[in-house]
């Protein structure tokens, strides 16, 4: 039932224009420059003003190596 639920409150978010992103911890703590990316072409195909054209490594910063 919840499942059900779920997916017709997704659909009426699509509905009223919005993008639904699904980040999961592997995405963000083995692969964060991969999830980085997707976030930010999201942002890109929604038109956001203040995307920057290229990440800059100080994200690195925010992340253990090897997590």
């Amino acid at each position: 039932m919840q499942w059900n639920s779920d997916l017709e409150r997704r659909e009426e978010f699509d509905d009223d224009g919005w993008r639904i992103l699904v980040v999961t911890a592997k995405g963000i703590y083995r692969e964060p420059e991969r999830t980085l990316a997707r976030v930010r072409k999201a942002l890109i195909a929604r038109g956001h003003p203040r995307v920057p054209r290229r990440l800059s490594d100080e994200w690195r910063l925010h992340f253990s190596p090897g997590a």
